[in-house]
């Protein structure tokens, strides 16, 4: 069911449609308990509402939370401020295929601390001092770590175990009939 083509305003108004907005509380970096938002699709949102909830019993750190539309829908410029975040309608960088955020399939955490690594490509560009994964630091995302399992055990895939790249702020979930 994946898109190929142009962006177009009635899809991502069709995509909008099926969206929720959860209201989450989470810790920041100082540990305190801060409200966030995060939009994802309506079919997984009870889904995320019980992973974010286990992330703060286990005192697992996210700097901020603010839908995309607080940063004009710019990705780079979210991950640049170290915004966790779900829905944005937009295409994968380099491609014509819509992103899994564009069905509010995909979850990004602590982009800076998590960056998207790629050769000697890494970006947010200001994520590069994580680009080594050891050793774990505050809001970093490891294998089998909680965060990794809060989001694996229920069928997610994370983007640190991408082959040729690895997106290690990436979550995504894959759903007959909404992405595949």
């Amino acid at each position: 069911m994946e898109t190929v083509g142009m962006l177009n305003h009635e899809q991502k108004k069709k995509m909008l449609e099926e969206q929720t907005l959860l209201h989450i509380i989470y810790l920041d970096f100082e540990g305190q308990q801060q409200w966030g938002e995060i939009m994802v699709h309506q079919n997984i949102a009870p889904e995320v509402e019980v992973i974010f909830k286990e992330l703060l019993q286990q005192h697992f750190k996210i700097e901020k939370m603010k839908c995309i539309e607080c940063y004009g829908g710019d990705d780079l410029l979210s991950m640049r401020d170290n915004n966790s975040s779900a829905f944005n309608y937009r295409l994968i960088e380099g491609t014509q295929r819509l992103s899994n955020h564009s069905f509010g399939l995909a979850i990004d955490i602590n982009p800076v601390q998590n960056p998207y690594v790629k050769g000697c490509v890494v970006l947010p560009e200001n994520g590069t001092f994580y680009k080594e994964r050891l050793p774990v630091k505050k809001g970093m995302i490891v294998k089998n770590d909680l965060c990794y399992q809060a989001f694996v055990s229920r069928g997610w895939i994370w983007g640190g175990d991408f082959l040729g790249r690895k997106d290690y702020h990436h979550f995504e979930k894959y759903i007959v009939g909404i992405n595949i």
